[in-house]
């Protein structure tokens, strides 16, 4: 799968019809659907759960870093994609004023996969954690 199969779209929560119910990061996929599918299953061949996965976004220099989705117990990178840095801040900025979750859906044609999460680790150009554009529950000791 490469970058370049990927878009990502920020979506902030909101009351109408077309808005989620909390803020969301829209990955688009416009690559074979069959890879994408067997890293999002696990060796059952059932979809991952929200617990599943962890979500993290690593700054690059200028305006753009990469998110990643990967396996919680393997680290095993389900997808990595460039983004805008503004898009993921704003999920979490909206996140951060409401109740802390957002939302990853996954979109393959008419397919989707949806995570709900309260974690969203945000790593500066070095790799040091940036706890104030992070999302961590209280109740997550780092």
């Amino acid at each position: 799968m490469k970058r370049e199969h990927f878009s990502v779209t920020a979506i902030p929560a909101g009351n109408t019809p077309d808005a989620p119910d909390v803020p969301t990061l829209r990955v688009d996929y416009s690559g074979s659907v069959a890879v994408l599918r067997d890293r999002l299953t696990d060796g059952d061949g059932a979809t991952l759960e929200s617990a599943d996965v962890d979500v993290a976004f690593r700054k690059r220099e200028g305006e753009t870093g990469v998110v990643s989705i990967a396996k919680r117990l393997t680290g095993a990178f389900i997808v990595e994609l460039d983004a805008e840095t503004t898009a993921v801040q704003r999920v979490v900025d909206v996140a951060e004023a409401d109740d802390g979750r957002y939302r990853v859906e996954i979109v393959t044609g008419d397919d989707r996969v949806r995570f709900e999460k309260q974690t969203l680790l945000v790593y500066d150009t070095t790799g040091q954690l940036l706890r104030s554009s992070s999302l961590i529950p209280g109740s997550v000791e780092l």
